[in-house]
Formats: C-alpha cells, sequence, structure tokens
C-alpha cells in the first residue's frame, strides 16, 4: 500500500463520524495525488453524495423531556483534534438535527438511537448539546446514562457532513483539515473523542414528576424495561414466580454475574442502581427455555398483579401495563389468526417449545392446520391439485 492511499484511508475511514461526500473525496483523492486516485475512484463508487448549505447556528427550542437526567455536553471547539482537524464553532448549521436530534453510542447508526438532544445551540466558540437517554426503554441505554453519573464515561463525538472545507496550510498539520461549514447529523457519547474539550459538562434533574426514572430516596432506581416481544406460551398452568426468576437469573449469569441487558428483559421491574444483586430484579413473566426466552400467558398475568399491589413509582407500574398490554394484543392475534382449538393449540406449541422429536406426526400435521387461516388451506390445496395433476399423463 502507498503511503498516499494509507493516508486517505486514515483521513476518511478513520473518521467515522465525517460524512463525506462523493465531491470531497475526490478533492482529498488530488490532494494526496499519484496512483492514489486510481484507488480512491474504486472507493468513490462506495459513497453517496452529501449536500447542502450551511448557515450560522442558533439556539435550538427545547423539547419535552421524559423525565430522565439531562446532559449538558460541549459538543465541538475551534481546537485542533487528533485528527489535526480544527472545525469552525460558527460554521455549523443545527437545522437537520433539530428535526432528527438522535444520539448515538460510538456514531453507531446501524443500531437504536440511545437517546435525543433536547437543544442545541453555538456561541461562536463552542457547541453544545443538551441531550437525554432512553433510559425507560433501553437497557444499553440506562447502562450509558449510569455511567455518565458515575463518571465512567464523560465524552462525545459530533456526526457531520462537511459543506465547506480545505486543507490547513499548517505544515504541522499534514492532512489536517479546516472545516468551515458543517451540518450536524449526530451527536454520539464516545469512550475517547477526537477532540479532547468535547467531554461532559453538566447533570441536571430534568425536572419531571416521574418519579421511576429519577433515584428514590432510598438510593433505588426502578424501571420497567421488559421485552414485550418474546415468544408466548399461552398454556394454563400454575406460574412460580420463584422458580421463574431462579431461571432467569442464572440464564442470564453465564459470565459469573448477571447481565442486566438479559435479565431485565423478563421483569416486571428492574432497580437499576444495583443491578447485580438478585433482589434488584421483581415480578417475572417470562423463563429461557431451549435458548428462547418465552413469556407465559400465567406469568405476565402474575406478575403485573403483584405489581399493581406494590409500592414502586408509578411510571413504573404504569409502563409494566403497557408490557402487559402488548401480550395481551399478541397472544389474541394468535388465536384469531391461528383459529385452532386449545387442545389443539396446546399439542403445537409443546411440539413447536420443548422440541419434542418423536411427536405423532399426524398430531403435528393437524396442529399446523388448525393455525391456518382459510387463504392458507385454500392456497395448499390448489397447490396440492396442481401437483396432482402434474403427475398425470
Amino acid at each position: 500500500m502507498t503511503d498516499a492511499l494509507a493516508a486517505i484511508q486514515r483521513r476518511i475511514f478513520g473518521s467515522p463520524n465525517i460524512k463525506w461526500g462523493v465531491g470531497d473525496l475526490r478533492l482529498i483523492a488530488q490532494h494526496f495525488g499519484g496512483a492514489a486516485i486510481g484507488d480512491m475512484a474504486r472507493m468513490v463508487q462506495k459513497w453517496d453524495a452529501g449536500a447542502g448549505g450551511a448557515a450560522p447556528a442558533t439556539t435550538a427550542p427545547v423539547i419535552k423531556d421524559s423525565g430522565s437526567p439531562i446532559h449538558t455536553f460541549v459538543a465541538s471547539t475551534g481546537s485542533i483534534d487528533r485528527m489535526k482537524d480544527r472545525l469552525d464553532p460558527r460554521g455549523w448549521n443545527l437545522g437537520p438535527f433539530k428535526k432528527n436530534p438522535v444520539i448515538l453510542f460510538g456514531h453507531d447508526g446501524l443500531n437504536l438511537p440511545i437517546g435525543r438532544g433536547l437543544a442545541a445551540w453555538s456561541d461562536g466558540q463552542a457547541l453544545r448539546v443538551k441531550l437525554q437517554l432512553a433510559t425507560s426503554i433501553s437497557t444499553f441505554a440506562a447502562r450509558v446514562d449510569k455511567m455518565l453519573q458515575d463518571k465512567f464515561l464523560a465524552a462525545c463525538s459530533v456526526g457531520f457532513i462537511p459543506v465547506r472545507w480545505d486543507f490547513a496550510k499548517d505544515v504541522n498539520r499534514p492532512g489536517g483539515i479546516d472545516f468551515h461549514a458543517m451540518e450536524l447529523v449526530e451527536l454520539s457519547i464516545v469512550p475517547c473523542p477526537a477532540n479532547s474539550d468535547c467531554t461532559l459538562e453538566s447533570i441536571a434533574d430534568s425536572g419531571s414528576k416521574s418519579a421511576s426514572t429519577r433515584r428514590a430516596a432510598d438510593g433505588s432506581d426502578w424501571r420497567c424495561v421488559a421485552k414485550r416481544d418474546l415468544t408466548i406460551d399461552s398454556a394454563d398452568d400454575p406460574w412460580d414466580a420463584a422458580r421463574a426468576k431462579a431461571l432467569i437469573l442464572d440464564w442470564a449469569s453465564a459470565a459469573g454475574t448477571i447481565d442486566p441487558e438479559k435479565a431485565a428483559q423478563c421483569f416486571l421491574a428492574t432497580d437499576f442502581a444495583a443491578p447485580l444483586k438478585a433482589t434488584s430484579y421483581r415480578f417475572p413473566f417470562a423463563t429461557p427455555n431451549l435458548g428462547k426466552l418465552v413469556a407465559a400467558k400465567t406469568g405476565w398475568r402474575a406478575a403485573l398483579a403483584a405489581l399493581e399491589k406494590s409500592s414502586l413509582p408509578e411510571r413504573v407500574i404504569f409502563e409494566g401495563r403497557q408490557t402487559v398490554d402488548a401480550y395481551e394484543r399478541l397472544l389474541a392475534e394468535q388465536l384469531e389468526n391461528g383459529g385452532k382449538s386449545a387442545r389443539l393449540g396446546r399439542a403445537f406449541d409443546l411440539i413447536r417449545l420443548q422440541g419434542i422429536a418423536n411427536a405423532d406426526r399426524a398430531a403435528v400435521e393437524a396442529a399446523r392446520r388448525a393455525r391456518m387461516t382459510p387463504h392458507e388451506r385454500r392456497a395448499e390445496r390448489a397447490a396440492e391439485i396442481r401437483r396432482i395433476r402434474s403427475t398425470c399423463p
């Protein structure tokens, strides 16, 4: 690999937060010159063009928050960063970010956001962003929020589209770029920022009346982040909550300690102030079965009944009800679409969930046909007729 091509790759692929356009890539190739231009031509084919004009940034309107802490970050300054780049704080166009204020982790745009921006503004010296993480929805976001509060994480990085830029003329910044106008696309929480100035400035209580996403007087932090789309077991078997909890925590502790992200999805309430303690998980409604999590009808109904009698924050109870409502809807859809009797449905669920290899093939077929819609049965019958006709001379 030539030095020029290596420089290009560092310049482009070493900065995933910069959303280069095709025209920008050609300018970079020309700057490094030589045979690298041909290599760059092949790279250009993988990129889409980015365009748009920049406008002076002003204070963004504050979006109504949802109750979790508000973090204020210095998102960008005019300092030279570790890539030898400089971003002009006066050149930010915040319009696109206001319309879609996503907060990511590590510029990972393939996964769901972990939060949203509440306000963004530039005072000509620095770009600042107030943000809030989705702690009541995502267990990963809740872990990031906890790490920010406990100062294990404290940095951010801007994701942007270059609008107007040129290469630095400073001999001490070879390959460095001066960005004069940029379009903010996203802000990411990161362990190590390119610009060392981009750090957490403050954490404030949102002032919301919601208690589920704020620490209680006893230090607890109860939330409901249960998963709402697990496989359903519609059987009427008695529910043993203590046994279910033991099975879940054993399954979620393969590495020796409880993995909160795995365990919390099976409980209607989790105390994220102490996620490694078994007592922080209450009201189980699912169990692991052959490597899959299965939500039991009797389990979620028993869990909700117990949750509603508890003294946990009202927001947690509300979210628990929302979770159970989601499963009740899934159960109703399953019964309606399947059109099966309770006996055949139970036989099919046992075959599917427990993997009974030696089950009577006739019972399997009967269960399968009982779950088919009229349209599916007609389609299967028509296909069988076509097959028979094709064998006739």
